[in-house]
Parts: C-alpha cells; sequence; structure tokens
C-alpha cells in the first residue's frame, strides 16, 4: 500500500514540475540550445555565376528572448562547413516571430573565419513546430558574403538553402 502511495505522491510531483512547460508549449522559448543542420546551392562565387552544391553546414547554437511582444530574440551559432567546401565560421542576429503560431523572420550577420576571412548578411524565413519541451523549426535562408580576403571589390558570394533546427527548451 505505501508503496503506490509513494507513486501517486512522485507522479503527482513531476505534474507539478512540468505543468509551466506544457502550459507554455505553443508559446517560443526563452532560452533554448540548438543543434542545426544546413545545405543550399551556391549561386554566385566570386562573380562567377555558376550554380553549384553550397557547403553542408553543422551548428550548435543558442537562442534568447529579448522582447516579448512581437516576439524577438536573439541567436548566435558557431558552425562547421563540410562537404563541398571545409571551414569554421559563426553567425548572429535577430529572430522575430510576429504572432504566437509557428512562424518566424530572421536577421543576421555571418562570418567564415577559417580557412579564409568573409563575413556577410543572412536572412531567413521559416516555421517550427513545438512538442513539448522540443522545437524543430525549417528555414528558408539566404546569405550574401560582401567582404573577405578572396573577395575582390564588387564582388559577392550568393547561396540560398534551407536549415533544420532541433532544439531543447532550457528556460
Amino acid at each position: 500500500m505505501r508503496v503506490a502511495a509513494r507513486g501517486r505522491v512522485r507522479f503527482a510531483l513531476i505534474c507539478l514540475l512540468l505543468a509551466p512547460a506544457l502550459a507554455r508549449a505553443d508559446e517560443p522559448p526563452i532560452l533554448s540550445l540548438e543543434v542545426r543542420l544546413s545545405g543550399g546551392l551556391m549561386l554566385a562565387e566570386q562573380s562567377s555565376s555558376v550554380t553549384k552544391p553550397s557547403p553542408v553546414g553543422i551548428g550548435v547554437g543558442a537562442e534568447y528572448a529579448a522582447i516579448a511582444y512581437p516576439w524577438t530574440s536573439i541567436y548566435g551559432d558557431l558552425y562547421l562547413n563540410t562537404m563541398t567546401d571545409v571551414g569554421m565560421g559563426v553567425a548572429a542576429g535577430l529572430r522575430f516571430r510576429p504572432q504566437t503560431g509557428w512562424m518566424r523572420f530572421g536577421i543576421g550577420g555571418t562570418a567564415l573565419v577559417i580557412p579564409t576571412m568573409k563575413a556577410g548578411i543572412q536572412a531567413a524565413f521559416g516555421g517550427c513546430i513545438k512538442p513539448g519541451n522540443s522545437h524543430f523549426c525549417l528555414d528558408l535562408e539566404g546569405t550574401a558574403y560582401v567582404v573577405g580576403d578572396e573577395l575582390q571589390q564588387g564582388q559577392v558570394d550568393a547561396q540560398l538553402g534551407i536549415a533544420l533546427e532541433i532544439g531543447i527548451d532550457v528556460l
């Protein structure tokens, strides 16, 4: 009898601890940690108009809520490019969610720092589904590198791709 009562008490405590997270399941998280996979097409590279696969990016990052309405958060990623080009870079910026639904927009900067330096801007549009304390996001992302060691004056490296993020809500 005592074992069954202890089990019920534990179950009730677990429900009380999880209730705030379940109640905000449709809201964006205050702080989340993410793993990211991206890829797409290189639209222009050093004044060449040849389209080719862009590097496959693998990254880790975090997102922190800054403003409640419209929901605005600050994000940062550390990524590794693989396959067609190998390199390491960072990205940071702002994400906006105009409503409590699935849609989000992002704008920020990115810099590839290894093996050569190049920097530019990124813009993204996508959406998220949020089962429990995790989220899955899919974004259409455009990047334009406008300055760099290998870029001459007036040249731009442009990429268009898709990014998949899997995150865990910390707060």
